[in-house]
């Protein structure tokens, strides 16, 4: 059964104050995340088609976007759910019962609306890193993930890379949450 919640897509109340956002579940990140400008906020759990896939798809599945590695899944930033029954009861559910909804794709309810934590805007920056020798890049990504910086970090192959244009080598993408990558403003939205 597939049930399709994309036109229950209202940003309810954005709480500045309390970084907080009561969404509907049809919401997408990125519409959220245009919203949040204006606050100087933002949802951090940032998944590969922000542009496509919605909050509710996310949490169904619980999952954690291109910065897990900083931020987790998204249920780690949810404050409370609101559910739809199998008896067709709206029921409203903590942070601590949202375990039983979130990530379960949607076998024990469906997610309506959620209340979500969110953080103020961050600078981020990335930088690229080459290599033909997998372990080398492999060995780095395990020292930067120590770094408190770091916010994400891909890592590309050589076929992958070829095909996108990139020098045919290993590539290691680190995204950082300061000035530290050499790739900033337009040149940092254009990689990512």
């Amino acid at each position: 059964l597939i049930i399709d919640l994309s036109r229950m897509n209202s940003l309810l109340k954005i709480n500045p104050a309390r970084k907080t956002a009561h969404i509907q579940t049809g919401v997408t990140v990125e519409q959220l995340n245009d919203e949040l400008e204006k606050f100087d906020l933002e949802f951090p759990v940032e998944p590969l088609f922000p542009e496509i896939q919605t909050i509710g798809g996310l949490m169904a599945l619980n999952c954690p976007g291109d910065r897990e590695l900083k931020y987790g899944p998204i249920l780690n930033w949810v404050d409370s759910i609101e559910i739809i029954t199998d008896k067709g009861e709206v029921k409203d559910f903590s942070k601590s019962e949202a375990t039983d909804f979130v990530g379960l794709e949607g076998t024990t309810g469906i997610i309506a609306s959620a209340k979500l934590r969110l953080i103020s805007k961050r600078q981020r920056t990335i930088s690229i890193l080459r290599s033909i020798i997998f372990e080398e890049l492999l060995q780095l990504s395990k020292k930067l993930k120590l770094n408190q910086e770091v916010s994400m970090i891909l890592l590309i192959g050589k076929k992958l890379a070829s095909m996108s244009g990139l020098e045919g080598k290993y590539h290691l993408l680190v995204e950082f949450e300061s000035n530290r990558g050499t790739m900033k403003n337009q040149e940092y939205d254009h990689i990512i």
